[in-house]
């Protein structure tokens, strides 16, 4: 990834390297603990963490903050994570921002393999089915995501549950591996919290899918 590439490769050299979308948290610490002369990364866009504030916005607050300050929109949460330089960091600063606002809440962390790497996400389905929650933070890619909610929504005693999306998961594809069945299943909802999300093509499948996108 682009953290392994600034702290191993382009750094040591002095080539300035730029990013659209290397959101990845570490990279700022990796820029700030490199020598002044080799800070050579450059990106476009903001850190995971400041995503981590809009995600604990809408776990404590609900979408568009319908009820700020008063119920809880989630209280047991379950964040899904690749397990990564990019997912593992994320979830870390969703954890602690959620924390940080309001300790009452229940977090938990289920991490998951890189898609490319993983015969199947059962065990992540399990884990989330045990844990009953009433929100799930998504943070990875359409493909292991999407399986994850295919298989949550095959799984008949499965409860009502808001699955929270990131942007690495904002893309049509988490439509064919989810299912449509699944994003149009009454029990599961989706919210999503990336950049521009709210201007989603309405041509993209179901106004479900849209109101995650």
């Amino acid at each position: 990834g682009a953290l392994a590439v600034f702290r191993d490769v382009t750094s040591a050299a002095h080539i300035p390297t730029g990013s659209c979308c290397a959101t990845s948290a570490g990279l700022a610490a990796a820029v700030r603990s490199a020598p002044t002369d080799g800070r050579y990364f450059f990106r476009a866009s903001p850190s995971d963490d400041r995503q981590a504030i809009v995600v604990s916005d809408v776990v404590i607050d609900g979408p568009n903050a319908t009820n700020p300050g008063d119920v809880l929109f989630c209280r047991n949460v379950v964040i899904l994570h690749v397990d990564t330089t990019y997912g593992t960091p994320f979830a870390n600063s969703v954890r602690a921002e959620i924390m940080r606002r309001e300790s009452s809440i229940n977090v938990t962390l289920v991490p998951f393999p890189p898609a490319e790497s993983a015969a199947d996400f059962s065990a992540q389905v399990n884990a989330l089915t045990m844990a009953r929650p009433d929100c799930a933070v998504a943070i990875g890619y359409a493909r292991a995501i999407g399986a994850i909610v295919r298989g949550y929504r095959n799984n008949m005693s499965a409860g009502p549950i808001t699955f929270i999306g990131t942007d690495g998961v904002y893309a049509p594809a988490l439509i064919t591996e989810s299912s449509t069945a699944a994003l149009a299943d009454a029990r599961i909802t989706f919210l999503g919290t990336a950049p521009l999300s709210r201007y989603a093509d309405l041509s993209m499948a179901t106004s479900n899918y849209r109101t995650f996108a």
